[in-house]
């Protein structure tokens, strides 16, 4: 008697902190009635920058047995310590969903999340090989995160109010700093080229320059761009 085949598409969403979405996909080997005790492993492309409180989606072509997720869908540090995730079966019982620990993950660490081939559909087809992705979390956790983006929002403010071309200049690469560790938070925070435009003004530039950013930011935006520029 043929077997029936059962093509299983696994797909794992990733919503980082910014708003992108992007979708992992990957066609894993035939499975037939019985489960194949062979097991294989497909890894997905490591994932950086990944926020601290990451909900993970998972999306399968049939809808899950429920009672399959539990031990078959695992979140583990780089020691291969279990974390504790929160694993729940979606409305529309084809997807599942892995939230992050209550108090987030931890900030630059690494962790693995593993979908395994124990988890059938409703009809008890299995998987014939399990899922692995690596990720990487941001180092900028979400109040520094929320600052620097108001910082930075606040200074392309302050640049138009800026009229001497030296000065605005100043503003302009401060606020690309900002964004550049936004968006790569596991970088750190280069304001080299904004630290050298501010020393190249002369010293009414600069007294200038301080006198419309002391009236446009806030105390906290204001040490900042004073660490910034000063050291």
């Amino acid at each position: 008697m043929k077997i029936k085949k059962l093509i299983a598409l696994i797909f794992i969403g990733v919503f980082l902190f910014n708003g992108a979405f992007y979708t992992y996909s990957a066609k894993a080997a035939v499975v037939g009635d019985n489960q194949i005790t062979q097991s294989t492993t497909k890894t997905f492309a490591d994932q950086t920058n990944v926020a601290l409180d990451k909900k993970w989606t998972v999306t399968f072509s049939s809808e899950v047995d429920e009672s399959s997720i539990g031990n078959n869908i695992k979140v583990v540090d780089a020691a291969g310590n279990a974390v504790s995730v929160t694993v729940k079966l979606g409305a529309d019982k084809k997807t599942v969903e892995i939230a992050a620990p209550t108090a987030g993950y931890e900030a630059g660490k690494t962790y693995s999340i593993t979908i395994g081939q124990g988890i059938t559909s409703t009809t008890g087809k299995s998987l014939s090989e399990e899922a692995k992705m690596n990720f990487t979390t941001t180092t900028l956790n979400p109040t520094d995160a929320a600052f620097f983006k108001q910082f930075s929002s606040d200074l392309q403010g302050v640049e138009p109010k800026v009229t001497n071309a030296d000065e605005k200049n100043v503003v302009v690469l401060m606020v690309s700093a900002l964004n550049n560790y936004l968006n790569n938070p596991s970088q750190a925070l280069d304001v080299q080229a904004a630290k050298n435009a501010y020393h190249g003004l002369t010293s009414d530039e600069q007294s200038e320059l301080k006198d419309i950013l002391l009236a446009n930011l806030s105390f906290s935006e204001l040490y900042k761009a004073y660490t910034m520029l000063s050291n």
